[in-house]
Formats: structure tokens, C-alpha cells, sequence
């Protein structure tokens, strides 16, 4: 059997907390990830759920009515940037 591979996310903590409402909303499951700190230590497949749960809230909550990014959704792309496989 194979383990996954586990990697450490450093969240700033001007985006933890902005993190943290994400996934109370949409994954409340993944909350245990959130350590005291700015890291988060996850498994790769959950790395690709925290990204898509973050694009997913900022489709929904990040755009203005001309469809550019209002301040949240600013946040949001940080956060999709933080958990990117492509930094």
C-alpha cells in the first residue's frame, strides 16, 4: 500500500481566516486541516479539493456584476494561488 504524499501549505494570516469560512461552508470535514498557525499540512488529493472549494466560492462570491474581481474574489485568487500544484 501506498501512502499519499502529504504537502505544507503556508497560509498568511491575512487569508487563514478567510480559509477557514470556505471550507465551514462548503467542507466543514476538511476544518481539522487548519492547525494553530499559518500551515496546513494536507495530502495531495486534499490540496486539489481546497483549491476547487475555493474556485467554487469564488465563482459564486469573488465577481462584481462586470464579472472583474470584487476585493473577495482578490482574496479568493490568492488563496487558489497558495494551494496551486503550478506555483
Amino acid at each position: 500500500m501506498t501512502s499519499a504524499a502529504v504537502v505544507t501549505i503556508r497560509v498568511p494570516e491575512s487569508s487563514f481566516e478567510l480559509l477557514r469560512e470556505v471550507l465551514e461552508k462548503r467542507a466543514p470535514e476538511l476544518l481539522a486541516v487548519l492547525r494553530e498557525g499559518s500551515n496546513v499540512v494536507i495530502r495531495e488529493d486534499q490540496n486539489r479539493e481546497i483549491q476547487e472549494l475555493v474556485g467554487d466560492e469564488f465563482a459564486e462570491t469573488g465577481l462584481r456584476g462586470d464579472h472583474e474581481p470584487n476585493e473577495r474574489g482578490l482574496a479568493l485568487e490568492k488563496l487558489i494561488d497558495m494551494f496551486s500544484p503550478y506555483k
